[in-house]
């Protein structure tokens, strides 16, 4: 899937907010995700994003040059080391990238695994 299917479906090369928890579940934060897969049954895997400076090791840098329709309110970092799987209910279209970007994040989330 490459483009957006509506609010209630996630293309997969969409960027979108999601409630993400923090490492030590102690509460979390609606943040940007990239949309990596299609899990099925309405479940999305996606990796959380971040607007640090400092990215975790393996981050992937997204700009507005990046987007391919809709527009970043600033630059961030794909952050493939944090993957999740949520169902499309708690997420909400941001802009749609690249299709360079959405192959580049998909590789580095697949090394991970290697």
């Amino acid at each position: 899937r490459g483009n957006d299917k509506g609010a209630g479906s996630p293309a997969c090369a969409w960027m979108r907010r999601a409630p993400i928890p923090y490492t030590d579940m102690s509460g979390g934060k609606n943040r940007p995700v990239l949309v990596l897969a299609d899990a099925g049954m309405r479940d999305w895997v996606v990796c959380a994003m971040t607007g640090s400076e400092r990215p975790d090791v393996g981050g992937i840098a997204i700009t507005q040059a990046d987007i391919a329709r809709g527009r970043l309110l600033g630059d961030g970092w794909a952050r493939p080391g944090r993957l999740y799987t949520l169902n499309d209910s708690a997420l909400r279209v941001v802009a749609g990238v690249s299709d360079a970007k959405l192959a580049e994040g998909k590789a580095t989330a697949r090394a991970l695994f290697a």
